[in-house]
């Protein structure tokens, strides 16, 4: 990863990491070096948004890899500030790893024209073109979760096939719409790693109080100095290649997280409809999320705050978030959803004599594995986000500890035991098999077998 940051601007010394200064007219050159030796490239220079359609369309003549190259104008920087500009850059940064750009996809063309230039700086790179479709972060984990096929059904065109999901280049329009759909974020956008943007802004509120986000499309880049302007605040922007790569989920979590407020500049032909009809959504439940399709639409005081009076329960269309219902009458406590619990939405804590089951709603993802594998259908998932039980922990069962009858030290939940001896009385066990569940681990190896050792309390 390399910082450059043009000799023109004036770094404040405040800035952290590493950078490297190139002076103004040859730091595209610079970029361009870069990208084709396979390095993710950040630059802070003057005209940086204005210029990026320029840059990309270097890159991909000489059959580089766009999606490692992130812009930062020289106004952005001046706005963000030191402490702001600081973090931005790590932000970008972690992005392109995260959005594993390295791994973006190409396909091999025999069309395109290249400079003698570019020929004999990367003669293989040269017949690449890197198209913008979705990378599987995590095949292993994927493979894994044998339940989900969230992201095939999602696709309108067919794109995705197979477990874990292949992509044919052939179908795929790039429209991030899997991307959406994955309950567990395993499949990304190249150069688009949302929860870095998430932590930034979360530590940008905390440094400043006060921080917008802004998306655009590449395309709509030369707009972004102008929007800056006009909103006369701390930005983060973000430029994609289709505005349906950002999704409902990301809208929430920044909003969630401490944003301020988030314009989409859809420019004029209004952007992604999927994506609109979402954010419309979301924004007429009170979220503030601003949609222009033009600069004059853009005005500071007109902007939302948070005030934490929108809705607090809001039904998506995509897994954002989860509320778990448990139905205490049922529920044994048994652990089996803790266990299989991918995100450790759900915990087992014991406390004195008791045992107690706890959601966290903030590392729920609706995956409903917890409601499929639970033994007595004590759980029910609701795909929804209840900003009311955000960063909490809410106690969903408790209940008494059972204890060995022989050295006393607690075996699990009360419930968990008496269902397993009701269990094991209707299939006709011996008394002893079912005494025995009242002994702990070290206690049933020790055990004399007869039924006057187990004599004692229940609990």
């Amino acid at each position: 990863m390399v910082i450059l940051i043009s000799s023109d601007i004036n770094v404040l010394p405040g800035i952290g990491g590493s950078f490297e200064r190139v002076p103004s007219n040859k730091i595209e050159e610079v970029i361009l070096d870069y990208t084709l030796r396979g390095e993710a490239v950040v630059a802070v220079y003057p005209r940086a948004y204005e210029r990026l359609l320029m840059v990309i369309e270097k890159i991909k003549a000489a059959g580089g890899n766009p999606f490692l190259y992130q812009p930062v104008s020289a106004k952005h920087a001046e706005v963000l500030g030191e402490r702001l500009l600081s973090l931005y850059l790590e932000v970008k940064e972690r992005e392109i790893y995260e959005g594993k750009a390295w791994e973006a996809h190409y396909r091999v063309t025999l069309d395109k024209k290249v400079s003698r230039r570019a020929l004999l700086k990367a003669p293989l790179n040269s017949i690449r073109e890197y198209v913008a479709a979705p990378i599987l972060v995590n095949p292993y984990k994927c493979e894994s979760i044998t339940r989900c096929n969230n992201c095939i059904a999602a696709c309108p065109y067919e794109a995705l096939k197979g477990k874990p999901p292949e992509i044919d280049l052939s179908k795929c329009t790039g429209c991030g719409l899997c991307t959406a759909y994955c309950p567990f974020e395993l499949l990304s956008m190249p150069g688009a790693g949302w929860s870095a943007l998430i932590e930034g802004v979360r530590e940008a509120k905390r440094l400043n109080g006060r921080i917008l986000v802004v998306f655009a499309r590449r395309d709509d880049a030369p707009v972004i100095d102008h929007i800056i302007d006009e909103v006369n605040a701390p930005v983060f922007v973000e430029l994609v290649d289709e505005l349906g790569w950002i999704n409902e989920k990301t809208l929430i979590n920044l909003i969630m997280n401490g944003a301020h407020t988030i314009i989409i500049y859809t420019g004029e032909d209004g952007g992604d409809a999927d994506l609109l009809r979402h954010a419309r959504d979301l924004r007429d439940k009170g979220l503030p999320i601003i949609l222009a399709g033009a600069l004059s639409e853009l005005k500071a005081e007109e902007a939302p705050t948070i005030t934490g009076g929108f809705e607090a329960r809001i039904i998506t269309a995509t897994p954002v978030a989860g509320v778990v219902h448990v139905d205490p009458e049922n529920c044994t406590i048994c652990g089996a959803c803790a266990t299989n619990c991918p995100t450790q939405a759900l915990t087992l804590e014991n406390s004195g004599d008791g045992v107690a089951l706890i959601f966290h709603h903030s590392k729920c993802v609706a995956c409903r594995i917890c409601e499929e594998i639970c033994p007595h259908n004590a759980i029910r998932v609701l795909y929804a986000f209840d900003q009311s039980m955000m960063g909490s922990r809410v106690t969903l069962a408790r209940d008494e500890t059972a204890r060995c009858r022989r050295c006393g030290k607690p075996i699990g939940p009360l419930s968990k035991i008496r269902k397993l001896e009701e269990i094991l009385k209707a299939k006709g066990h011996s008394q002893w098999t079912i005494d025995s569940i009242w002994l702990c681990e070290d206690c049933k190896r020790e055990a004399v077998l007869g039924p006057a050792i187990l004599k004692g309390k229940t609990a």
